[in-house]
């Protein structure tokens, strides 16, 4: 209860309640919406069951698994679409779904202002990651990403999408040129989706509180404000520790690797391979998974586990009641940088 509270903006017992009866409205609603449009807009070549494939791939792009059972969206640019809104979707979060409908519902259209401030972090840094990665993929692979324009296009938008949550690809990731797109994908998987959403990875917000974070110390300014609030101290120590507690996690699993694959996989493969276990996503470069040793795939499977719950397990260790000192230091001056 308390976990749904801290991470659903809930205030009280009964909101988070009603939060998750929203979640199931949401959930079923937008899938069946997916399920819709798939079913209208795609070709499914010789499909036996169209309905099932429709719902499958619906259901799997909104909760961010990546799975597929087919090779529909290699070719299609309708399914690319559709898919890439229904990752956004599960990808922004549950609360920011419901931060939109209630100012939807109460006034018949959306007014930016009273809007939470997570929901307007959530959207505007989703919306520039994706921007950022569609100009990247464009500007950097546009050689592998189709024929035409529309198709390049597509292409960037849709694997810029997938890429931070999901793991759905139609391009082999091998065929890339140089490392610099493998890079950028590895910092999008590492920032993920939104919180109290169905991705993975450090979170929006909290690549968004640093930003402030360090914006603000190199401004030489004392209080961190987005807009026209402040965020507490907690939030930013909190912020840090995911964040720290994220890069150690991916640092040694990947020295692990480096270790158990014994130089036989490129580096920067096992790096790609190791954030997108810990961020959850799914996606490879070439047969890089397939090709790793026993050792190896114990490593990603732990990996996996810990990027699933560790924040979970970092939330509790966080909202333990703290033990408040009758005494304090002197305070300490350091050198530093």
């Amino acid at each position: 209860q308390q976990i749904i509270s801290e991470n659903f903006n809930s205030k009280t017992l009964l909101s988070g309640k009603s939060l998750l009866k929203k979640v199931l409205i949401f959930s079923v609603l937008i899938e069946l919406v997916g399920a819709l449009l798939i079913f209208l807009f795609t070709n499914f070549e010789s499909s036996d069951n169209k309905i099932f494939d429709s719902l499958f791939h619906s259901v799997s792009a909104f909760n961010n698994a990546g799975f597929t059972i087919s090779n529909y969206f290699e070719h299609s640019i309708n399914l690319k679409l559709t898919l890439s809104i229904l990752i956004f979707l599960g990808a922004i979060g549950f609360p920011t779904l419901s931060d939109l409908s209630k100012n939807i519902n109460s006034n018949k259209r959306l007014k930016w202002v009273k809007l939470h401030l997570t929901t307007r972090i959530s959207l505007i840094t989703s919306l520039l990651l994706i921007i950022f990665g569609t100009i990247t993929f464009l500007a950097l692979e546009s050689g592998v990403g189709g024929e035409s324009t529309l198709e390049k296009i597509v292409n960037g938008f849709f694997h810029s999408t997938s890429a931070r949550t999901a793991g759905f690809n139609s391009i082999d990731f091998s065929n890339f040129s140089n490392y610099a797109i493998l890079i950028i994908f590895i910092f999008l998987m590492f920032i993920g989706a939104s919180p109290g959403s169905t991705g993975g990875g450090i979170k929006t917000n909290t690549f968004t509180l640093l930003f402030y974070s360090s914006l603000a110390t190199l401004r030489g300014k004392k209080n961190i404000e987005i807009g026209t609030r402040r965020i507490s101290e907690n939030l930013i120590h909190k912020s840090y520790v995911i964040f720290l507690f994220s890069l150690l996690i991916i640092f040694f699993g990947w020295v692990m690797l480096l270790i158990s694959e014994r130089n036989l996989i490129d580096p920067i493969n096992l790096l790609f391979e190791q954030v997108s276990a810990y961020s959850t996503v799914g996606l490879s470069v070439g047969e890089t998974t397939n090709n790793l040793s026993f050792y190896g795939k114990i490593i990603i499977m732990i990996t996996m586990f810990l990027g699933r719950i560790g924040t979970l397990l970092m939330a509790f260790s966080l909202m333990q009641k703290k033990q408040k000192a009758n005494y304090q230091y002197p305070e300490a001056h350091l050198m530093v940088g």
